[in-house]
């Protein structure tokens, strides 16, 4: 009888172990996620023509700045303006905008030093075999006559079109993520992009999300913003996590997001303190829509 106790006893003491439940296993951390204002900040833009508004970055060069990009059927250049939505300067550019989709703004080839990169990843009706990314340093002048070419394809010539780019701070890989299937499709350029031949983009898979038509990464590389028409989804990334293991778990949260006409840019601020929204100009819009700013709390 002694015997039989002592069996039960240590059968009842080891058996929440047999079902994961014991004390000693142990557990993730929990990730503390962070919140942000429902009430953004709202800064009307004073300037005439920023019609057609699709990418956004912070500027680290100028503290307090935002950098914007239109997309097809418009001027090849960026625009400067101060985070109250007042214009601050147009920067021409020496290329073309076939149909310029997204920017982002962070490191490159040379250490300490931002860049920009247009994504000429657009492509309405997929007929494209030819895609490009430009890169270039932060501009100070009015003028960027100098930028590296980074000319991409598609495995097996598919084409696609795609409105978001992302550039990872802990590698500089180049991430291009595709509109319109119904699971969106992740693609890489792996840091040194080659800006004298052709890239093949890497095909990393595909992540549940539709309609995806911006990104953007916090300058330190542990935040993660996915934008849709409508949702904004937030990743708080795990150390050892590459970027596409972000992307293909579950978002940590959707974030504050109002509803604009066809938003189609995020960004975080220089200091991620509070992230960015804009939208194009809806057709019986009768001034520009405004820029919003989600603060963190």
């Amino acid at each position: 009888m002694r015997l039989i106790t002592s069996i039960l006893l240590s059968l009842s003491l080891s058996s929440c172990c047999w079902f994961g439940e014991c004390e000693d296993t142990p557990t993730e951390p929990e990730v503390q996620l962070p919140e942000f204002t429902n009430s953004p900040k709202i800064s009307n833009l004073n300037v005439d023509g920023l019609d057609e508004v699709s990418g956004m970055g912070a500027s680290f060069l100028f503290p307090g700045h935002l950098w914007l990009m239109e997309d097809s059927g418009t001027e090849p250049k960026i625009d400067l303006i101060r985070q109250d939505g007042t214009y601050a300067r147009k920067v021409t550019f020496g290329g073309r905008n076939r149909d310029w989709e997204d920017m982002a703004v962070a490191p490159g080839p040379v250490d300490g030093k931002k860049y920009i990169y247009i994504g000429e990843t657009g492509d309405n009706n997929a007929i494209y075999k030819d895609y490009y990314i430009y890169r270039f340093e932060e501009p100070s002048g009015t003028h960027v006559s100098q930028y590296e070419t980074i000319h991409f394809r598609y495995p097996n010539g598919e084409s696609y079109d795609a409105e978001t780019i992302m550039v990872d701070p802990w590698t500089k890989d180049i991430f291009v993520i595709t509109k319109n299937q119904l699971n969106v499709r992740v693609y890489r350029l792996a840091y040194p992009q080659n800006t004298n031949g052709l890239n093949e983009a890497e095909f990393l898979g595909t992540i549940k999300y539709f309609l995806v038509v911006s990104g953007d990464v916090s300058e330190d590389g542990t935040e993660v913003l996915l934008k849709s028409y409508s949702t904004l989804y937030y990743w708080k990334r795990k150390e050892g996590e590459t970027l596409m293991d972000v992307l293909k778990r579950s978002h940590d949260m959707t974030v504050p997001y109002v509803l604009e006409p066809q938003g189609e840019s995020v960004c975080w601020s220089a200091n991620a303190d509070g992230y960015y929204t804009i939208s194009e100009k809806g057709e019986n819009m009768t001034k520009n829509p405004p820029l919003y700013f989600y603060m963190r709390k």
